[in-house]
């Protein structure tokens, strides 16, 4: 028993030895690659990317004609579909009513146009089409047509970020796992987002500065919802060249917890 045990206890400091010089190694290897960036020039100078909000346009359209007599909900706010957005009237329609209703059901002629124009008024409310931030919509006294656009909707849901990076910190996303943290000047505060890849169609500034087009998600879908349309968030890249600078210390941290859970298993 006494000889299992100091042999457990050689091997365990020969592990530890072993361990000492290979971090030893990774530590010269990473100094070494640094330096040769610096002299070379080649040293990575990127420290942010600029993400921009894309989200899904729905366009508000009125389904009869008429004027706008009420604005229900402002510019800015967060609706609901289906939520009550606007009410229009149309006077000319209204006193054809009140004359038809006076025939009573003697005259089916004036009975069938005042079903047409009942069924007519009852489009004269304007609803939301999808849940969103109501961007705009027509003010009081507007003059409105049939099928005409009267507003719009920024979706809340299927928000992307996209954001033109360089090669270098397109691989460097490509190998990070895990959400990464950018900050919002307006709202003072932190998200998290997730890397989603690139974006097959590239614009004419990304593909003259040789950049690449990607594109990233919301944790939380819920913190899209208070974006604007376009908005401007900062990305911080250092965390990615953190992460490769650290990963060679991280290879040999795993394989020796990994080891030394495998001593342990077999005493």
């Amino acid at each position: 028993m006494k000889s299992t045990t100091a042999q457990s206890a050689i091997l365990t400091y020969a592990i530890n030895i072993s361990v000492i010089a290979l971090v030893c190694l990774a530590t010269l290897g990473v100094t070494a690659l640094a330096l040769a960036n610096k002299v070379s020039g080649n040293k990575r100078t990127s420290t942010g990317a600029v993400l921009t909000v894309q989200k899904k346009e729905f366009k508000i359209v009125s389904a009869t004609s008429g004027t706008v007599s009420k604005v229900v909900a402002k510019s800015g706010t967060f609706v609901k579909k289906g939520d009550l957005l606007a009410e229009t009237v149309n006077e000319i329609r209204d006193r054809q009513i009140t004359v038809l209703e006076s025939f009573g059901n003697a005259n089916a002629s004036a009975q069938t146009q005042l079903v047409q124009l009942q069924i007519e008024k009852e489009k004269e409310k304007i609803y939301a089409p999808t849940t969103g931030v109501l961007a705009n919509i027509d003010q009081e006294g507007e003059y409105i047509w049939p099928q005409q656009q009267v507003g719009l909707i920024y979706a809340a849901e299927g928000v992307v970020l996209t954001a033109s990076i360089t090669a270098d910190d397109f691989k460097l996303l490509q190998q990070h796992t895990g959400p990464l943290n950018l900050t919002q000047s307006r709202l003072e505060r932190d998200y998290q987002v997730n890397f989603v890849g690139s974006r097959t169609a590239l614009t004419n500034a990304e593909y003259q500065e040789s950049k690449i087009g990607a594109e990233f998600s919301f944790v939380d879908p819920a913190d899209a919802v208070n974006m604007l349309q376009n908005e401007k968030l900062k990305l911080d890249l250092t965390q990615l060249h953190d992460d490769s600078q650290n990963r060679p210390f991280q290879v040999v941290l795993d394989w020796y917890d990994s080891l030394l859970t495998k001593l342990g298993a077999d005493q």
